[in-house]
C-alpha cells in the first residue's frame, strides 16, 4: 500500500467501501493509480502490483518540439518540471506567442504557443501547434480548416477542428494536449471561468447578437443555468464556492452518499425573486448533521439532469434551446458508491445537444455545455 516519495490517506480506515488516496509533493504525481476502493470482498481496486510498484513520479510536460519553422533549445527527448526551454524562428518568419517557457508542477507550460509566420496573404493567421499535437492543414483562407490531433499518450482539450472565419479569425479555442497528470490550478479557474462570466455574459449587445468568450458563449436572449455541486465526503479537506457578479439561475448543492441541496434552480422559474446575497447567506449558513464518508458522484449528475428535464418541460423546446448549462464540481474526483457517472454524462449531453448526431450539428451545439471539475489540491 505505500508509495515512494509520499504518503496516502484512507477514508475510513481499512474498512469496506474505504478509498485510498495518494498524495505527492508539488511538482510529482502517484503513478500507476492515484486511489484505490477497497471492495466488499476485501480487495483493492485497482490492485497493487509487485512488478509495478507505487511511486511519485516527476511531472513531465507535453513535446514542444512540434513548432514547425522555428528551433527549440534545448532539444530532449522528454521534458520534465522546471525545464526551460527557448524558441527562435527561421529567416523570414516572424515569432507569436512566447519566446519562452517552463514546464509547470501541472505539466502544463507557461505562456502561450510559439508560432513562426510570415506574410503569406492568407485570410487568418497562422494558428500554430500546441504542445504535444499534430495539425493537418496549412492553407488558411476564409472556410479553410485545420484539424489537431495529440501525439503518444496524451489526450486532446478543447476543439479538434478550427475554421477561418471571415473576420480573420479562428472558430473555437486552441486546443491543448495534456497527459493525465495535468490540472487547472485554483488560480487558472478562477480567473479564466470568472473573467469568462463576469466580463463576456453581460447585458451589452455584441455585433452579431452573441456574446463569445474563451469558454462560454451565450445569446443576447438566452439564459444561463448554473450547476454547482461540492464534495464534503471525508476525502475532502477543505471547500470554497465564488460568487459572480452576474445573476443567472443557480443550482447549489453539498454532496457525498447523500444529495444535500442547498438552492433550487426551480425556485427561479417559479417567478420568485432570488436574490444573490441570499444564496451566499443560504451557502454559509447551510450545516450537515452526519458523517460523510462515502461518495456518489453518478447521483449529482442524475440530480442534474432532472433538473434540466423539468427546465426543458417547463420553458419548452425552442426556448430550452437558448439555456446554457454550466456545470461545476468541486472533487478529488473519486468515487465509491454509485457507480461511473459515464452514462449519466451522456444523457445531459443528449438532452442538450437536442439529439444531435452530425459532427457540425453537434459542435454548433456544444457551446450550450460546458461541464468543470475543480479537483481539491
Amino acid at each position: 500500500m505505500e508509495i515512494e516519495g509520499g504518503h496516502y490517506t484512507l477514508t475510513k480506515q481499512l474498512q469496506k467501501g474505504s478509498l485510498l488516496i495518494y498524495h505527492c509533493p508539488d511538482g510529482y504525481y502517484p503513478y500507476p493509480a492515484k486511489t484505490r476502493l477497497c471492495q466488499h470482498d476485501s480487495s483493492w481496486v485497482r490492485a497493487p502490483k509487485t512488478f509495478n510498484p507505487q511511486r511519485c513520479r516527476v511531472v513531465e510536460c507535453p513535446d514542444p518540439t512540434v513548432m514547425e519553422y522555428g528551433e527549440v533549445s534545448p532539444p530532449q527527448e522528454k521534458y520534465f518540471v522546471n525545464n526551460e526551454t527557448t524558441y527562435e524562428c527561421y529567416s523570414g518568419y516572424t515569432m507569436r506567442g512566447s519566446a519562452r517557457r517552463v514546464c509547470l508542477p501541472n505539466a502544463k507550460w507557461s505562456g502561450s504557443t510559439p508560432i513562426c509566420g510570415r506574410e503569406s496573404g492568407h485570410n487568418c493567421a497562422d494558428p500554430g501547434i500546441p504542445a504535444g499535437a499534430s495539425r493537418a492543414g496549412n492553407i488558411f483562407g476564409i472556410d479553410d480548416t485545420v484539424k489537431y490531433s495529440c501525439n503518444s499518450n496524451l489526450f486532446l482539450v478543447g476543439s479538434r477542428e478550427r475554421v477561418c472565419l471571415e473576420n480573420g479569425q479562428w472558430s473555437n479555442k486552441e486546443p491543448a494536449c495534456y497527459y493525465k497528470h495535468t490540472y487547472d490550478t485554483s488560480l487558472e479557474v478562477s480567473q479564466e471561468f470568472g473573467s469568462s462570466i463576469r466580463d463576456r455574459l453581460t447585458t451589452s449587445e455584441s455585433l452579431n447578437d452573441t456574446q463569445s468568450g474563451k469558454m462560454i458563449r451565450i445569446s443576447k436572449n438566452g439564459t444561463l443555468n448554473i450547476y454547482i455541486a461540492v464534495d464534503i465526503s471525508e476525502s475532502i479537506e477543505e471547500e470554497d464556492i465564488s460568487s459572480f457578479t452576474v445573476n443567472p439561475n443557480y443550482e447549489i448543492a453539498f454532496f457525498s452518499s447523500e444529495f444535500y441541496e442547498v438552492v433550487n434552480i426551480l425556485d427561479f422559474f417559479n417567478e420568485q425573486q432570488v436574490e444573490r446575497s441570499t444564496i451566499i447567506n443560504i451557502v454559509a449558513n447551510f450545516k450537515i448533521g452526519q458523517k460523510n464518508t462515502g461518495t456518489d458522484l453518478d447521483l449529482v449528475f442524475k440530480n442534474f439532469l432532472d433538473k434540466m428535464a423539468f427546465i426543458k418541460q417547463r420553458v419548452g423546446t425552442e426556448k430550452f434551446k437558448e439555456h446554457h448549462h454550466v456545470i461545476i464540481l468541486f472533487t478529488d474526483g473519486a468515487y465509491n458508491m454509485g457507480g461511473s457517472p459515464v452514462p449519466t454524462v451522456a444523457r445531459i449531453k443528449n438532452m442538450v445537444y437536442m439529439n444531435q448526431t452530425g459532427e457540425q450539428e453537434t459542435q454548433s451545439r456544444e457551446a450550450y455545455l460546458d461541464i468543470y471539475f475543480c479537483d481539491w489540491k
